[in-house]
C-alpha cells in the first residue's frame, strides 16, 4: 500500500512532502491489544558509505549490507534506516522492537511506528534518550497525551512506545521481560551483528 510511494518520495527528498507522509501514517496506527508473535530485534550499524541492518529472534539472524541513501536528520530517522531493514522486515512474522522511537515523536511518526503501518507489522521503539515530551512519573507525555513509558532496566533508563499493533502496556512488559542488560536482549543481539558485520566491510 505504501512501498510505491515511500521509495519514490526518497528519490528526490522535499522535507515538507516527507512530514506529510509521516502525518498520514501517524494517523493509520493501531494501538490496540494483539496476540503476541515472536519477538525480533532490529538495528542498522555504519561504516562510510554502507549500512547494515540486522534482525534478530531466538531461533533467526539475518542481515542486509546497503549504500547509505539519506542523511541523518532529527525527527526523519525513519526515511535513514527504514530503506536498510525493508527486506528483512518483510521476512518477519511476530514483534519487532526497533532502536529508535514510535508514537514517542513529535508527528507519533518514528522509525518503529513508520515501520509498523508501512509493513502491517506488530512493532515497539526503544530509545536510549528522550526525544521530546515531558515525563511526569514513569510516563513521557506531549499535549497531555501519553506518548511512552520509561522503564529503568538498567542504571539508565531507555524510552519504550508503541510501534504498531500493541498497546503501551504490551510493549512495556515485552521489553521489560526481555532485558538482561539495558535493552532487550534480541534488539542487543541485533546491534552486535550490525557492528560486527560493518566492521568487516
Amino acid at each position: 500500500m505504501y512501498e510505491v510511494e515511500f521509495f519514490k518520495l526518497l528519490k528526490n527528498p522535499d522535507f515538507k512532502e516527507l512530514r506529510k507522509f509521516q502525518i498520514r501514517i501517524a494517523k493509520n496506527v493501531d494501538t490496540g491489544y494483539n496476540e503476541i508473535g515472536e519477538i525480533y530485534g532490529a538495528d542498522v550499524a555504519y561504516k562510510g558509505d554502507k549500512a547494515v541492518g540486522a534482525i534478530v529472534s531466538k531461533n533467526y539472524e539475518s542481515y542486509e549490507i546497503k549504500e547509505i541513501e539519506f542523511p541523518y536528520v532529527p525527527t526523519y530517522f525513519a526515511f535513514r534506516e527504514l530503506p536498510i531493514l525493508w527486506n528483512l522486515i518483510k521476512k518477519c512474522d511476530g514483534c519487532i522492537i526497533f532502536d529508535g522511537n514510535g508514537l514517542l515523536h513529535p508527528y507519533r511518526a518514528g522509525l518503529a511506528t513508520m515501520a509498523g503501518v508501512m509493513l502491517e507489522k506488530q512493532t515497539i521503539g526503544v530509545a536510549k534518550s528522550l526525544l521530546c515530551g515531558e515525563i511526569k512519573g514513569e510516563y513521557v507525555y506531549q499535549n497531555k497525551e501519553i506518548i511512552g513509558k520509561i522503564i529503568k532496566s538498567s542504571k539508565n533508563p531507555i524510552y519504550v512506545s508503541i510501534g504498531n499493533r500493541v498497546t503501551l502496556k504490551q510493549a512495556s512488559d515485552i521489553v521489560l521481560n526481555n532485558c538482561v542488560h539495558r535493552v532487550p536482549e534480541v534488539l542487543r543481539k541485533a546491534h552486535i551483528l550490525a557492528n560486527h558485520i560493518a566492521e568487516r566491510i
